[in-house]
Order: C-alpha cells, then structure tokens, then sequence
C-alpha cells in the first residue's frame, strides 16, 4: 500500500490580521518569498480588505483574512522538506506587531486502498445493526483527538477519491483520506515573544509528522511501504 501527502499547511491565528498588505512585491520586498526560490505567480494575486491570496507555480500559496495567515504547499512529498516553514516565520518576524493567538500545522494524506468504504466500517464498525436492511451503512468517517505537550492534535479518517486510478490519472481511485490539525495556543505574556513560540512549535515540525504516520499505521489495519 501507498500513502502520498497531499497537502500540508501551517495556520496563524490572530485577532487583527490587516489582508491589504499581502501581495507579491511585499512578500518579495520584505524577503519573506526571498527572490532566490525562483517562484512565479500561477495566478493573478487577489488583495482585498476582508481576504488576499498569492499562488505560485511551485504549489504554495499564502492567504491572509482578518483572522488568520494560512499558508499551504500541494506539491510537497514530505513536510520537512517544503519552504512553508521558512515562509511562515519570515511573515511573522516582518508582521510582528499582529496579535497572534494560537498555531496549527495540518497534514491531509491518501492512502491507497481497493475500498475505501468497506475498509473502514470493517475497521472500526461492529456488523450490527450497521447492516440493517433497512439503514445500512454505505460510508463512514470518525474523528480522533489526542493530547500532545503543548496542545492537541484532531485527526480525521474518511474514504473518498483521487484521480489516477488503474494507470490513468483522469480515472478516480479509492482512498481513505487522514487529515490532522496540531493545534496550539500562543501565550502573549510568556517570557518568549509569541514569535519565537510560533518558531519553536515549526521546529518541532518532525515530531509532529513522525506521530501522525506513527497513529495512521496503529490504527488502520494497511501496511504503508512508504510515505511519498
């Protein structure tokens, strides 16, 4: 079996967030998109006051709403490796005078599987009464929450489609999607600034993904050979 990441993102929550600000030219001038990753736009950016939004061609794009900075990579094949760390800490050392609140860092995996629905009522559903004939069970989802140091992680499990089955990528194939969001508050009279908290939680970034596959592999009855 095969689990592929199909997207990671990092959130910064905060109660004042100005959206205006971000657009290319500020992520460029403020090197928080240094001009050294060689990146172009895949669209034309969207700078508004309630919501702005950058895209590049490398899968990363960076949004801003008066709540949060969310930043996301489609394209990466593992956390570690993806510039969106680096990103999210560059915007918060620039936009420091924000009030941030709290930080999540989110993984969505697919894993591949002949059915997904199936797979998962045998898994984690009894025979009955979920095969009543009259209201029997055709999918199913559940939600997992877990204590972690300094906050909690909410890991979601449910089938659903991707494209690429049967050696063509235009079919669809089963999968059971895994999505995890570690959540963790940011403490604004700690004797760390909320910046070097939000620094210290993304250096943690490999504990939190090492657990993650390490709970997708405990409870899913599959064999994974490799995380791609």
């Amino acid at each position: 079996m095969n689990i592929s990441l199909l997207r990671f993102s990092i959130v910064v929550v905060a109660g004042d967030h100005n959206p205006t600000i971000l657009n290319p030219d500020f992520l460029r001038q403020q090197n928080i998109i240094p001009s050294g990753f060689g990146w172009d736009l895949a669209s034309p950016p969207i700078t508004t006051p309630p919501f702005s939004t950058v895209q590049y061609d490398s899968g990363v794009s960076i949004s801003v709403e008066t709540n949060k900075l969310q930043v996301v990579d489609s394209k990466v094949a593992e956390p570690t490796s993806s510039r969106i760390v680096e990103i999210v800490k560059n915007y918060v050392n620039v936009v420091n005078l924000v009030r941030y609140t709290s930080i999540g860092i989110n993984f969505q995996s697919a894993i591949d599987v002949d059915d997904a629905d199936e797979v998962l009522k045998s898994r984690f559903f009894s025979e009955e009464p979920w095969k009543s004939s009259n209201n029997k069970l055709q999918s199913a989802g559940l939600k997992l929450v877990y204590k972690t140091d300094s906050g909690h992680l909410v890991l979601s499990i449910e089938s659903g489609k991707v494209k690429g089955g049967h050696g063509d990528s235009n079919l669809d194939k089963s999968v059971i999607i895994t999505s995890a969001n570690f959540h963790r508050d940011l403490d604004a009279v700690a004797e760390s600034s909320v910046c070097e908290q939000v620094h210290g939680y993304l250096d943690e970034l490999s504990v939190d993904w090492d657990r993650y596959n390490e709970i997708i592999n405990e409870i899913l009855p599959i064999k994974t050979d490799s995380v791609a």
